[in-house]
C-alpha cells in the first residue's frame, strides 16, 4: 500500500491543510494539480458524525480565497467532498482517520476480502477486529483496503 496520499512538502498543502483542520475537519486527501492556467484542487474531508453539503460549502468558502492569493493569475477549480462510504484507502494514514469504522481488506496473495473493524493503528500495522478475533496486519501485506458498510 502506498505510504503517501498527500504531498506535505507541497506549499499549497502546508497552507490549506491547517485551515481545514482549524475548522474541525480531518484532511483525508488534498490534491492540487495545475494544467495550463487552471489549478484543479480536490479536498476530501472527514469529521465524526459525517460530512454534509454545508460542511463542504463551509470548507470551500474558507480555502478558496487562500488559493486565489497563493495562485494569483490562474483560474481555480475547487472540489470539496466527503470520503464516501466505500472509499478506497490510498495511504496507511487513513486507517487512523477511520478507526472504529468497518473495513474490507484484500491481502497480497489472497483472493478473498477480509472484513472487520479498524482498531489500533501502529506505524507499520493495523489491528482489525472481526468475528475471528483481533489480527495485526502489516501495511506491506495490504494490496487494497476500503471502507465497508457503516
Amino acid at each position: 500500500m502506498d505510504a503517501q496520499s498527500n504531498d506535505t512538502s507541497d506549499p499549497l498543502y502546508n497552507e490549506i491543510a491547517p485551515v481545514i483542520r482549524g475548522l474541525g475537519y480531518t484532511v483525508v486527501e488534498l490534491k492540487c494539480r495545475q494544467r495550463q492556467k487552471t489549478l484543479h484542487a480536490v479536498a476530501i474531508i472527514h469529521k465524526d458524525g459525517g460530512v454534509g453539503l454545508e460542511d463542504c460549502t463551509g470548507v470551500h468558502k474558507a480555502i478558496y480565497p487562500r488559493l486565489e492569493v497563493l495562485r494569483s493569475g490562474v483560474d481555480i477549480n475547487l472540489e470539496v467532498s466527503s470520503p464516501g462510504i466505500y472509499r478506497k484507502f490510498k495511504s496507511p494514514r487513513e486507517f487512523a482517520i477511520f478507526k472504529g469504522y468497518g473495513v474490507k481488506i484484500l491481502l497480497d496473495g489472497e483472493s478473498e476480502w477480509q472484513k472487520g473493524t479498524i482498531g489500533d493503528v501502529a506505524k507499520n500495522a493495523v489491528c482489525i477486529m472481526s468475528e475471528r478475533g483481533n489480527e495485526n496486519i502489516d501495511f506491506s501485506r495490504i494490496r487494497k483496503a476500503k471502507l465497508d458498510d457503516p
